[in-house]
Order: C-alpha cells, then structure tokens, then sequence
C-alpha cells in the first residue's frame, strides 16, 4: 500500500469526490438522497479540515468541530450529516489508497421524533374508563 504522507482533505476531496462527482450524483440520486446535502456538508468541511493533512484529522479536530457547530446553534442531525460527508471522503481516500487510516467518527444523538410526531402522548382522557372488553350483543 502506498501511502503519500502529507496528504490534506482538500486533495483528497478533489480526487476521491470531484472527480466521480457524476457516480456520486447518481448514487445519491439512484438512493434517493438529496446531492444538495452533501454539497452542503463539503462546503462547512473544507474551510475547517481542507488544508489539514489527512493524518492529522482525528479524535480531537473531530471532537472540536462538533463543538463549534454546536456553539453557531447547528442542530445534532446536520452536524451528523456533516460528519457523514467526512467519513465519506476519507474512506473514498482509503479505497483508493491515498489515506491509511480513517479515524473513527461518533455521531452525536439525534432526536428520534419523526415528521408530524406529537410530544404529547396519543392517548385521550376518556381511555381510562372505556371498559377493557367489549361484548357483542
């Protein structure tokens, strides 16, 4: 395995996602996830992890990156996405054998509350003294 030591995101980027942009369009279209998201999601990277060697993207730069999303206001589920496009571009990298190691990304926990969900529980007041078991008469 040749490994070029040195190697920032930003290249690898540009190699592993620019360069089959069109095989990404396609599997995000053929999954049907948005391409704007991820589209998105590089851009917030670049500027923080685009010039930093691959090897140096880690535990802490991670750690440091959720905290300052999360300082702007960002909610867990974008800074998720976010951390996908990452984990994304560095196993591109990793198959393509311009990165050596990906490091491990822990996602942040997202609410479980699904579109149209109620905090309030589906239960009506009148439930309590409907009887348990219903004859047929």
């Amino acid at each position: 395995m040749v490994v070029r030591l040195g190697v920032c995101l930003h290249s690898v980027l540009r190699e592993s996602i620019s360069l089959s942009l069109s095989a990404q369009r396609a599997g995000y279209k053929s999954n049907g996830r948005r391409l704007d998201r991820l589209e998105t999601s590089l851009a917030r990277l670049l500027p923080v992890f685009g010039n930093v060697p691959v090897t140096r993207i880690g535990g802490d730069r991670i750690e440091n990156y959720k905290a300052k999303r999360k300082a702007e206001g960002v909610c867990n589920a974008t800074i998720d996405r976010e951390l996908t496009a990452l984990r994304r571009a560095l196993n591109l990298g990793k198959q393509q054998l311009k990165v050596a190691y990906v490091p491990p990304i822990d996602m942040l926990e997202e609410s479980r509350r699904g579109k149209g969900s109620s905090p309030v529980p589906n239960t009506l007041p009148c439930a309590s003294s409907c009887p348990t078991t219903l004859s047929r008469s």
